[in-house]
């Protein structure tokens, strides 16, 4: 046999320690293999030849592949049965010597009593005493007396019985065992509209280890449903009745599986899953798992990672229903029939709804928007839809509403145990920061850190605001206590990197305010190695795989445009656009590149197949696909009549489609809908069809101070200086530039050699946009290139007080400058250099 213990320090007593070293030399000797887990090193009394592991500190969680491996789990202390009875596979044990009822050092005597009743864990004692006990509280298992004497009394562990703890052992192992189904059936429970793109990886990302998938259909006008039914998926019809516990109840209803898993076609499932969660659902004591939730941020680049966790997998069960008309929830009715809900660590879904690039996210955040209101319109004393409101007022931007509604919640709150209660402190106190609230945000975090200790978010945003009111070291120590405690749980909704690379990089922002220069350049290194560590592995497990052949048709695609062979490029985007190709692309790639090679396909001369790629655009991006729609049909009237016959015969384009009048503006348009397109007209050097599309826009689209400024960040973006510029002063001169256009402008005049004019531009995007740090950067830097060092300083040191909450980039400011000026010889005289600030300069104040 292989046999586990699990051994928490803090919870070792004398005569404890003295048992599980004679138990463990007794049966090590007797020929069986045994395990020691406890965090940090291997302890002096560990016995020759037992094994020992170390486990982080989150109660063993990283070591639950090693637990499924053996065949019992003995829990040394009551607080470990719950990680003994998850493991499923392995019976799980107890040891209980006579100290644990009538010592004074361990728990109190309910909370072994708890224990015992809702666990179904077997107990080893040596106490005929404790055996009657066990009896009268109801324990859920048997109880195994290895010994007719009691542990106390007996020096060095001696009294047990190696026979006997053997034999207990072994009927333990085979009572769990005949609870242990030798198979249980695994069901994808799904409801999707209109997601014929992501469906197919996230079926794919399942496939391996489910049994059957059920697809409810709330709608879809794309090809969702025959992308589903070729994956082998049972389609269900639903009307949408906007009411997401309904269209998931619709999908639980056609599963015939003994279990469940949930997801949404914007997720997939990791590979590293598979076995965690077939070993998951043979678990006799378990009802219901949560998975870590990993929602990948960025576009292209991932730049981090939010994660929480879910009940994404739980037994199918009359009973077992979701609830709530918006974030449905499992969890409740689980909990309420009786069942036992666990975390299952090593199991995890990839999340990349988030990307934030797909602009018809726009239409899902007002449906959401509307459906909660009328859930606070009928229940309005119900806090957790007081909190989803906040939670989609903060997806819109509108931070004073958020906050009301997020405030409202929690004086409605049932209690500070509510699932969702972390969450509500964290988005208060991040919306309090963002509002410059910082007092407050600072001291409803520190309350909230009394009530969640080991939530190291709340304590990362408390020195974020500490650091934002210069109160540095209190900042760095509770910055510090963060690395310390490192990650979080993933049962909050927690950021990845708030226990390292973020801390460290808040702990790189007070150094600074210190003038703490060493100090902050290597946090700021360890912050990088680690950020590294923590998101490549995580991320590049959910992305799909690939094969590098989607990167080598994009390139080869961007390099003809570029020698001017556009039906050598179309040819190229055709292939990346290949069912197979495209699954190795982000959705929001795949979204633009699509834009892109409709345009390109109407350029070079073949508006049919432009057409049917519309329509296929539509499931990913329908906005997009409006955009690319209306500018086929405006730009065909540019192409000569005897090109408009070969079209209209060869293309299948009739001729009354053609002569159709200039297309009307789409009033719900905007420049991000239309930025592509245009930016490849621009690209393949169509300037007469470019010129047409922007008069178009900006005949009921756009009002035309708006589109100069987007004109002008595209100009420049593409190194058209001169255009840039005509534009950009265009829209400063109407009253519409905003802070990057302001920017731009400064950027254009430093590189044509006016710098009074740049610093002019930057101070503008600076008043516009504070807490931005690269307006400080350009700003710094055009004062070192004059020569104006000590100017330069005094706008660092501004700087640091202005961009508090942007702590990566802050960082890189600092970073940066360093760079640029520590190369900068001392000036004559002893004037003081940027690159090495002394005395009182970085305490100076000066306005803008």
């Amino acid at each position: 046999m292989r046999i586990a213990y699990l051994i928490e320090k803090e919870s070792m007593t004398e005569v404890v320690s003295r048992t599980v070293v004679g138990q463990c030399a007794l049966l090590a000797g007797r020929g069986h293999e045994i395990w020691i887990l406890a965090p940090g090193d291997r302890p002096d009394w560990v016995p020759a030849g037992v094994q020992f592991h170390k486990v982080g500190r989150w109660v063993f969680a990283l070591a639950f592949d090693l637990l499924g491996q053996c065949d019992a789990v003995v829990a040394t202390h009551h607080s470990q049965a719950a990680v003994a009875t998850d493991v499923g596979t392995a019976a799980p044990f107890l040891i209980l010597p006579e100290e644990a009822l009538f010592g004074k050092r361990l728990a109190p005597e309910v909370e072994l009593m708890e224990t015992l009743r809702g666990l179904p864990v077997a107990v080893l004692t040596t106490s005929l005493a404790v055996r009657e006990w066990v009896k009268q509280v109801g324990a859920r298992y048997p109880v195994y007396v290895c010994d007719e004497f009691p542990v106390s009394g007996v020096e060095g562990g001696g009294g047990w019985d190696g026979a006997k703890i053997e034999d207990a052992l072994v009927q333990g192992i085979r009572w769990h065992q005949e609870r242990v189904p030798a198979f249980s059936s695994l069901g994808l429970a799904m409801i999707v509209r209109d997601e014929q793109e992501n469906l197919r990886r996230c079926l794919e990302s399942v496939r391996p280890i489910v049994d059957q998938i059920v697809v409810v259909d709330t709608g879809s006008c794309d090809n969702t449903v025959a992308v589903a039914e070729e994956l082998g998926a049972e389609v269900v019809r639903h009307d949408w009745r906007q009411d997401f516990a309904a269209a998931r109840n619709a999908s639980l209803a056609r599963l015939s599986t003994d279990w469940v898993i949930v997801l949404d076609a914007d997720e997939c499932l990791t590979a590293s899953s598979y076995p965690v969660i077939r070993r998951a659902i043979l678990n006799p004591s378990v009802d219901g798992f949560l998975l870590d939730i990993i929602n990948v941020t960025g576009e292209i680049l991932v730049s981090g990672a939010l994660v929480h966790s879910s009940v994404r997998l739980f037994r199918r069960r009359s009973g077992f229903q979701y609830e709530g008309c918006l974030h449905e929830q499992v969890a409740p009715s689980i909990l309420r029939n009786g069942g036992r809900i666990r975390p299952l660590p090593g199991a995890s879904i990839l999340h990349y709804g988030y990307l934030g690039a797909m602009v018809s996210a726009r239409d899902k955040k007002q449906r959401n928007l509307a459906i909660v209101r009328r859930q606070v319109e009928e229940d309005p004393r119900n806090a957790f839809a007081h909190f989803n409101l906040g939670m989609e007022c903060l997806r819109q931007g509108d931070r004073p509403r958020a906050i009301k509604a997020f405030r409202r919640s929690f004086r409605l709150l049932p209690g500070l145990d509510a699932s969702y209660a972390p969450a509500l402190l964290k988005n208060l106190a991040a919306c309090l920061l963002e509002e410059e609230k910082y007092q407050d945000a600072s001291a409803l975090l520190e309350l909230a850190e009394e009530v969640y200790p080991d939530y190291v978010d709340l304590a990362l945003l408390r020195g974020i605001a500490l650091n934002r009111m210069k109160r540095y070291e209190e900042a760095l120590v509770v910055l510090e206590k963060c690395v310390e405690k490192g990650e979080a749980p993933a049962l909050y909704m927690t950021q990845v990197g708030a226990g390292s690379f973020l801390a460290r990089m808040a702990m790189v922002e007070a150094y600074l305010g210190m003038g703490r220069f060493d100090e902050a350049a290597e946090n700021y290194r360890v912050a990088s190695r680690e950020m590294v560590e923590r998101l490549g592995g995580t991320i590049a497990e959910g992305r799909p795989r690939s094969s590098g052949r989607a990167a080598s048709c994009w390139i080869a695609a961007e390099r003809l445009v570029g020698e001017g062979d556009l039906s050598g490029a179309v040819a190229a985007y055709r292939e990346l656009m290949d069912p197979e190709v495209r699954q190795e692309l982000l959705p929001t790639q795949l979204a633009a590149l699509w834009q892109r090679k409709i345009i390109l396909e109407l350029v070079a001369g073949d508006p049919s197949v432009a057409r049917q790629d519309v329509r296929l655009l539509r499931g990913v991006n329908p906005r997009g696909a409006d955009a690319c729609a209306a500018l086929l049909n405006l730009l065909l009237e540019e192409v000569d009549p005897q090109r408009r016959e070969v079209l209209a015969t060869a293309g299948g384009v009739g001729e009354a489609e053609l002569d159709q009048p200039g297309f009307v503006a789409n009033p719900e348009l905007c420049w991000e809908d239309v930025v592509v397109p245009l930016t490849t007209l621009l690209d393949t050097g169509l300037s007469t069809w470019f010129a047409k599309a922007c008069r178009w826009l900006a005949s009921g689209s756009m009002q035309e101070a708006k589109l100069n400024l987007e004109l002008g960040k595209l100009f420049f973006q593409r190194g058209c200086d001169e255009a840039a510029a005509q534009y950009l002063l265009a829209s400063a001169r109407a009253g519409v530039a905003d802070a990057a256009g302001f920017w731009q402008l400064g950027e254009l005049s430093s590189r044509h050699a006016l710098p009074a004019d740049a610093r002019v531009f930057y101070r503008q995007a600076i008043r516009q946009a504070p807490k931005v740090p690269r307006y400080w950067i350009s700003l710094a830097l055009s004062y070192h290139d004059a020569g104006r060092d000590r100017a330069g300083l005094r706008v660092l040191s501004l700087a640091r007080h202005h961009t508090g909450g942007e702590i990566i980039q802050a960082t890189r400011m600092a970073l940066e400058i360093s760079s640029r000026l520590t190369s900068r010889a001392e000036p004559p005289g002893g004037q003081q250099g940027l690159g090495r600030p002394q005395g009182g300069g970085m305490g100076e104040r000066t306005s803008v």
